[in-house]
């Protein structure tokens, strides 16, 4: 009887045994499966949520939505099972998005190609500019002010909204084929003030004056649809204008190899520029320049501390008024090597007719500011604050803290060129150097008159007492 008790316990320990390893492998299997389908999978700085008019808090599954993160600037959204809405007057959503700062402009682009599509006028995807989100939350009266394009009506197209009001779409549709599995489009929006460019592949549509709200950019879908993006990227134009790397030409009358030699770099990131060559002359120029392009049109200022190690020192060079170094921006430059006699339209200040002072050049005239007062002449072992900022067409030229402003209009086109310059007899050390380069324009003005006079008699003249006009 023992003996029988003693196999039967055997034969029960080889079972456990047996399907130990396959309940094991199950459940990991199990865990798995629940870890890939999470409803929302993001690693990134960008963010994901699933909120508004989608039919109750309890659908909020990964059987009903998708938004899954992959490599390479790739995600899927989904939404399925008639969950999710575009309606004239609410929406629910899912939504892979970034918070984007409110008075920058920035450009929302990506590549929309679709995996699933279900024909209904309320399925929808594409990108998306709005100005409030939920925390995966269900509210059946959600809305807000929004910009979008992508697919909607079972068409390509821009639309947008209002909080407050119903959804605008009238005029914004686009030529691209109707949505459905296995199309592709490249979609953008770009904003630059209160201005929106919408864009489907090589076709675009805009947006003026929308003065709705806008704190979040990102893709959606809604409804029954399910979407890759790749490609996906979100550029914010801070105003700053990344420039290249600095560059060196000696050109001009007067220069060559020898009285005009290459920078030297020194170890602490300052630079010394020598010329015992060139000239700054009221019709040419022959200089030793090292610089940087910057857009024309773009708004900037340069500053360096110029140390001189010599000026003006070599009796056996002739005609120290064309003896000059200092800040300068150019319209044009030679040739590194080009010893033929150039001009340029330019701004400048630093040392010219042995004093320190602003000039200009426009065509042929050349024109000099009066000399800074109470700043002692160029001569070794004296250093110079120097700054020229530029706002438009003024240029605000600064030496050791006295400034002077010209206005000159249609100074510079397409590219200037920003730097340092030495010329004919001069040896000067730059350090704590910068161009800070401002790209951001104007887009637009409000005027505020609502503490102006508004009644007048027939006659009288207008009195903007009161008005503001902001940005």
């Amino acid at each position: 009887m023992r003996r029988k008790q003693k196999q039967f316990l055997a034969m029960i320990m080889i079972f456990i045994l047996v399907i130990s390893p396959i309940n094991v492998a199950v459940f990991a299997e199990g865990a798995d499966a629940e870890a890939e389908n999470e409803m929302i999978s993001v690693s990134s700085d960008w963010k994901g949520s699933v909120f508004g008019n989608n039919g109750g808090q309890g659908n909020y599954t990964y059987e009903n939505f998708e938004i899954t993160e992959h490599d390479n600037d790739i995600v899927t959204v989904r939404s399925s099972n008639d969950k999710g809405k575009m309606e004239s007057g609410t929406e629910g959503i899912a939504y892979y998005f970034k918070d984007v700062p409110t008075n920058e402009n920035f450009e929302l682009k990506a590549t929309a190609h679709v995996d699933a599509w279900t024909a209904n006028n309320q399925v929808s995807f594409g990108l998306m500019l709005r100005g409030n989100v939920l925390e995966n939350e269900n509210v059946g009266t959600f809305t807000g002010d929004y910009i979008a394009v992508g697919a909607l009506d079972q068409k390509m197209m821009g639309f947008h909204k209002y909080a407050e009001s119903s959804i605008q779409k009238e005029g914004f549709e686009f030529n691209a084929i109707a949505p459905a599995a296995e199309q592709e489009y490249d979609l953008s929006i770009q904003k630059s003030g209160n201005l929106y460019i919408l864009k489907i592949n090589d076709e675009i549509q805009t947006l003026e004056s929308y003065e709705g709200e806008i704190n979040f950019a990102g893709l959606f879908t809604s409804r029954n649809t399910t979407v890759t993006f790749s490609d996906v990227h979100l550029d914010i134009d801070d105003g700053k204008v990344e420039l290249g790397d600095w560059g060196f030409s000696a050109f001009g009358s007067n220069t060559s190899t020898d009285r005009n030699p290459n920078p030297t770099l020194n170890d602490d990131e300052s630079v010394t520029l020598f010329a015992s060559g060139g000239k700054v002359a009221s019709s040419n120029e022959g200089i030793s320049f090292y610089y940087k392009e910057v857009p024309a049109d773009a708004n900037f200022e340069i500053n360096t501390k110029a140390a001189v190690n010599s000026f003006n020192s070599d009796s056996n060079i002739s005609t120290p008024n064309q003896k000059s170094f200092g800040l300068m921006i150019r319209d044009e430059i030679g040739e590194h090597g080009d010893s033929s006699t150039q001009t340029a339209d330019y701004v400048a200040v630093g040392a010219l007719d042995t004093v320190m002072k602003g000039f200009y050049k426009q065509g042929e005239s050349q024109l000099k500011l009066e000399p800074f007062q109470q700043i002692t002449l160029p001569a070794a072992g004296e250093e110079y604050g120097l700054t020229i900022r530029k706002s438009g067409n003024t240029f605000v030229v600064t030496a050791n803290g006295q400034s002077e402003t010209m206005t000159v209009e249609n100074l510079f086109e397409d590219q200037v060129y920003v730097g340092f310059y030495v010329a004919r007899d001069a040896e000067v050390t730059v350090s704590d150097f910068d161009i800070d380069v401002d790209a951001k324009k104007v887009t637009g003005l409000v005027a505020d008159e609502s503490d102006m006079k508004t009644n007048y008699l027939k006659g009288e003249s207008l009195d903007v007492t009161g008005l503001v006009v902001y940005q």
